[in-house]
Protein backbone atom coordinates (compact mmCIF):
# COMPACT_ATOMS: atom_id res chain seq x y z
CA UNK A 1 0.00 0.00 0.00
CA UNK A 2 2.74 2.41 0.80
CA UNK A 3 4.88 1.40 -2.91
CA UNK A 4 1.35 2.59 -4.43
CA UNK A 5 0.60 5.31 -2.76
CA UNK A 6 4.60 6.27 -3.29
CA UNK A 7 4.10 5.36 -7.07
CA UNK A 8 1.26 7.80 -7.46
CA UNK A 9 2.95 10.79 -5.66
CA UNK A 10 6.24 9.98 -7.80
CA UNK A 11 3.50 10.03 -11.25
CA UNK A 12 2.12 13.30 -9.90
CA UNK A 13 5.11 15.37 -8.45
CA UNK A 14 6.19 14.14 -12.64
CA UNK A 15 3.16 15.51 -13.82
CA UNK A 16 2.99 18.84 -12.27
CA UNK A 17 7.15 19.40 -12.94
CA UNK A 18 6.90 18.47 -16.67
CA UNK A 19 3.81 20.81 -17.11
CA UNK A 20 5.94 23.46 -15.33
CA UNK A 21 9.46 22.94 -16.67
CA UNK A 22 8.82 21.25 -20.31
CA UNK A 23 5.15 21.85 -21.43
CA UNK A 24 5.43 26.02 -20.20
CA UNK A 25 8.34 26.82 -22.06
CA UNK A 26 6.98 24.97 -25.41
CA UNK A 27 7.54 28.05 -28.39
CA UNK A 28 3.99 29.57 -29.55
CA UNK A 29 0.88 28.18 -28.63
CA UNK A 30 1.73 25.05 -27.32
CA UNK A 31 2.74 26.17 -23.97
CA UNK A 32 -1.37 26.66 -23.59
CA UNK A 33 -1.63 23.22 -22.61
CA UNK A 34 -3.01 21.85 -19.62
CA UNK A 35 -1.26 18.21 -19.10
CA UNK A 36 -2.79 18.13 -15.78
CA UNK A 37 -6.51 18.77 -16.32
CA UNK A 38 -6.07 16.30 -19.03
CA UNK A 39 -4.82 13.59 -16.85
CA UNK A 40 -7.48 14.72 -13.97
CA UNK A 41 -10.54 14.20 -16.59
CA UNK A 42 -8.83 10.88 -17.50
CA UNK A 43 -8.51 9.77 -14.30
CA UNK A 44 -12.11 10.44 -13.39
CA UNK A 45 -13.08 8.64 -16.77
CA UNK A 46 -11.71 5.25 -15.22
CA UNK A 47 -11.69 5.81 -11.60
CA UNK A 48 -13.83 7.18 -9.00
CA UNK A 49 -14.68 10.58 -7.68
CA UNK A 50 -12.66 10.50 -4.52
CA UNK A 51 -9.53 9.00 -6.38
CA UNK A 52 -9.59 12.05 -8.71
CA UNK A 53 -10.22 14.47 -6.30
CA UNK A 54 -7.13 13.32 -4.20
CA UNK A 55 -5.07 13.93 -7.72
CA UNK A 56 -6.60 17.03 -7.94
CA UNK A 57 -5.88 18.19 -4.47
CA UNK A 58 -2.13 17.11 -4.53
CA UNK A 59 -1.72 18.66 -8.23
CA UNK A 60 -3.72 21.86 -7.20
CA UNK A 61 -1.65 22.06 -3.73
CA UNK A 62 1.89 21.57 -5.56
CA UNK A 63 0.93 23.78 -8.56
CA UNK A 64 0.34 26.37 -5.74
CA UNK A 65 3.59 26.07 -4.62
CA UNK A 66 5.04 26.67 -7.67
CA UNK A 67 3.09 29.45 -9.44
CA UNK A 68 3.15 33.12 -9.21
CA UNK A 69 -0.68 33.35 -8.51
CA UNK A 70 -2.17 33.10 -5.17
CA UNK A 71 -2.20 30.00 -3.14
CA UNK A 72 -5.29 28.25 -3.60
CA UNK A 73 -5.98 29.18 -6.64
CA UNK A 74 -4.98 26.14 -8.76
CA UNK A 75 -6.68 23.92 -5.82
CA UNK A 76 -9.82 25.47 -6.15
CA UNK A 77 -9.88 25.31 -9.51
CA UNK A 78 -8.73 21.83 -10.26
CA UNK A 79 -11.33 20.92 -7.17
CA UNK A 80 -14.03 23.42 -8.77
CA UNK A 81 -13.83 21.59 -12.40
CA UNK A 82 -13.64 18.25 -11.50
CA UNK A 83 -16.47 18.64 -9.13
CA UNK A 84 -18.51 19.95 -12.01
CA UNK A 85 -17.17 17.59 -14.31
CA UNK A 86 -17.74 14.78 -12.90
CA UNK A 87 -21.87 16.30 -12.14
CA UNK A 88 -21.87 16.49 -15.84
CA UNK A 89 -20.35 12.89 -16.14
CA UNK A 90 -22.81 11.06 -14.18
CA UNK A 91 -25.90 13.07 -14.84
CA UNK A 92 -25.57 13.62 -18.76
CA UNK A 93 -22.60 11.23 -20.30
CA UNK A 94 -23.80 7.50 -19.45
CA UNK A 95 -20.93 6.33 -21.39
CA UNK A 96 -17.72 6.16 -22.25
CA UNK A 97 -17.09 7.63 -26.00
CA UNK A 98 -15.14 9.84 -27.29
CA UNK A 99 -17.80 12.67 -27.47
CA UNK A 100 -17.83 12.67 -23.57
CA UNK A 101 -14.31 12.18 -23.71
CA UNK A 102 -14.55 15.79 -25.61
CA UNK A 103 -17.20 17.15 -23.63
CA UNK A 104 -15.88 16.51 -20.23
CA UNK A 105 -12.27 18.14 -21.32
CA UNK A 106 -13.59 20.94 -22.83
CA UNK A 107 -16.20 21.57 -19.52
CA UNK A 108 -13.30 21.08 -17.18
CA UNK A 109 -10.81 23.52 -19.24
CA UNK A 110 -13.46 26.58 -19.80
CA UNK A 111 -14.39 25.87 -15.82
CA UNK A 112 -10.63 25.79 -15.06
CA UNK A 113 -9.59 28.76 -17.14
CA UNK A 114 -12.17 31.24 -15.99
CA UNK A 115 -11.76 30.11 -12.38
CA UNK A 116 -8.07 30.75 -12.49
CA UNK A 117 -8.05 34.13 -14.16
CA UNK A 118 -11.37 34.94 -12.84
CA UNK A 119 -10.77 34.33 -9.08
CA UNK A 120 -7.32 35.90 -9.29
CA UNK A 121 -8.40 39.25 -11.11
CA UNK A 122 -10.94 39.69 -8.28
CA UNK A 123 -8.55 38.89 -5.56
CA UNK A 124 -5.93 41.49 -7.61
CA UNK A 125 -8.80 44.22 -7.52
CA UNK A 126 -9.68 43.48 -3.92
CA UNK A 127 -5.85 44.17 -2.96
CA UNK A 128 -5.44 47.31 -5.02
CA UNK A 129 -3.15 45.23 -7.50
CA UNK A 130 -4.10 46.37 -11.37
CA UNK A 131 -5.22 43.28 -13.59
CA UNK A 132 -6.56 43.09 -16.99
CA UNK A 133 -9.69 41.36 -16.39
CA UNK A 134 -10.74 40.29 -20.04
CA UNK A 135 -8.96 41.24 -23.36
CA UNK A 136 -8.45 39.65 -26.71
CA UNK A 137 -5.20 37.77 -25.14
CA UNK A 138 -7.54 36.51 -22.53
CA UNK A 139 -10.14 34.56 -24.87
CA UNK A 140 -7.16 33.85 -27.58
CA UNK A 141 -5.58 31.93 -24.89
CA UNK A 142 -8.72 30.37 -23.93
CA UNK A 143 -9.33 29.21 -26.96
CA UNK A 144 -6.07 27.97 -27.99
CA UNK A 145 -6.39 25.91 -24.25
CA UNK A 146 -9.64 24.57 -25.62
CA UNK A 147 -8.12 23.54 -28.43
CA UNK A 148 -4.75 21.74 -27.41
CA UNK A 149 -6.42 19.98 -24.57
CA UNK A 150 -9.25 18.48 -26.88
CA UNK A 151 -6.39 17.51 -29.54
CA UNK A 152 -4.67 15.59 -26.25
CA UNK A 153 -7.63 14.00 -25.23
CA UNK A 154 -8.60 12.40 -28.59
CA UNK A 155 -5.16 11.16 -28.42
CA UNK A 156 -5.21 9.38 -24.82
CA UNK A 157 -8.88 8.42 -25.78
CA UNK A 158 -7.14 6.51 -28.77
CA UNK A 159 -4.39 5.17 -27.27
CA UNK A 160 -6.49 3.78 -24.18
CA UNK A 161 -8.74 2.25 -26.60
CA UNK A 162 -6.29 0.78 -28.27
CA UNK A 163 -4.84 -1.41 -25.56
CA UNK A 164 -8.56 -1.69 -23.69
CA UNK A 165 -11.52 -1.76 -25.42
CA UNK A 166 -14.00 -0.42 -22.86
CA UNK A 167 -14.38 2.52 -24.31
CA UNK A 168 -16.28 3.10 -27.17
CA UNK A 169 -15.45 5.47 -30.10
CA UNK A 170 -19.42 6.93 -31.12
CA UNK A 171 -22.47 6.92 -29.07
CA UNK A 172 -24.62 4.41 -30.16
CA UNK A 173 -23.14 1.23 -32.05
CA UNK A 174 -25.33 0.61 -35.10
CA UNK A 175 -26.53 -3.35 -34.90
CA UNK A 176 -28.41 -5.65 -36.93
CA UNK A 177 -30.42 -8.23 -34.62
Amino acid sequence: MYFKIFLNLLLILFLVIFQISFISSLPGSFSNTNILLIFLVYVLMISSLSTTLIYGITIGFLMDIFSFYYFGIYLGGFVFSILIVNFLLINFFTNRSLYAFLALIISATILNFFFVTFVSNVISIFLGVPSILFNQGFFLSAVKQLFLNSIIMVIVFYLTNLFNNSFRPVFLVNKKY
